[in-house]
């Protein structure tokens, strides 16, 4: 029996080869089906923030991103750095500034050539805490006696940014979605605008390193004065603001955590009684 449609017939005539054309295409459409075209997409409701997100990629590609790179780079800074740190400091500022500045450009690149990833995210948060702390270590050996005050301000920053983090986490893990971390008081202010958060990390990192520079050598100086001193007390107050968003980092994030927990509990709570009733 033969089936008309349209122009085209189907039935017995049907030839093997014809057949086995077909099946290898539905085999391909298969194994491709993550491959979506842009046209076909904009009709399925399917949403996207960019064409490069509909690319299929491997683990491979994500380690290869450029700003993964970039943080590769930055590591190996990093290491030299702490090589150098103890008796050649002209080198090892260099290389702690080089690793500074390709901070900012891992994160240009990520956005310009949509390549974002948590691996890079994670990974350029660790270089910055991995930096930091090798620095602020070494000012505790070089300046023994204030010692207390590098351990405190280094804590009171990795317990902020640990906590931020987990409250970032919590919310997006949370039942309830109702839940935003807000931001209040100094944070409101520091993160009001990118360009002056980014000042506030500038000038808090520039207190270290001048500290560090003055255990070789009090540098340049204008009548009289120090100009590594003038850069340490002028980022002071820097400092300080810094360290207080850190502080407001701890509690705010506190006060969220225990939001959702109050919330989670609220709706297991609500969730055990339903099914009791039924």
């Amino acid at each position: 029996m033969i089936v008309a449609v349209g122009n085209k017939k189907m039935g017995p005539e049907l030839s093997d080869d014809r057949m086995a054309r077909r099946s290898n295409g539905r085999a391909n459409n298969n194994n491709n089906n993550t491959d979506f075209s842009l046209k076909n997409l904009k009709n399925t409701g399917v949403r996207y923030q960019h064409q490069h997100d509909l690319q299929v990629i491997s683990a491979r590609d994500v380690f290869l991103y450029i700003p993964n790179l970039i943080g590769y780079v930055r590591m190996i800074l990093i290491v030299a750095f702490y090589y150098y740190t103890y008796h050649k400091p002209a080198q090892s500022m260099v290389c702690y500034l080089l690793a500074a500045l390709l901070d900012n450009a891992d994160g240009f690149a990520a956005r310009k050539l949509h390549q974002c990833s948590k691996f890079g995210a994670a990974l350029d948060m660790l270089l910055d805490k991995v930096a930091y702390l090798g620095l602020v270590n070494t000012l505790i050996q070089f300046y023994p006696s204030h010692a207390f005050w590098f351990q405190l301000s280094s804590a009171i920053d990795l317990a902020g940014h640990w906590m931020y983090t987990q409250a970032t986490t919590a919310s997006e893990n949370s039942n309830n979605h109702k839940i935003v971390l807000r931001h209040y008081s100094l944070l409101r202010w520091y993160y009001s605008s990118e360009n002056f958060l980014n000042v506030v990390c500038f000038g808090n990192q520039v207190f270290y390193i001048c500290l560090y520079l003055m255990n070789f050598t009090e540098g340049l100086t204008v009548f009289g004065v120090s100009l590594i001193r003038v850069f340490l007390y002028a980022s002071l107050p820097v400092l300080t603001f810094r360290t207080l968003t850190n502080i407001n980092h701890i509690v705010d994030a506190s006060i969220h955590l225990v939001k959702i927990d109050v919330m989670d509990k609220q709706e297991a709570r609500r969730l055990a009684f339903s099914s009791v009733k039924h």
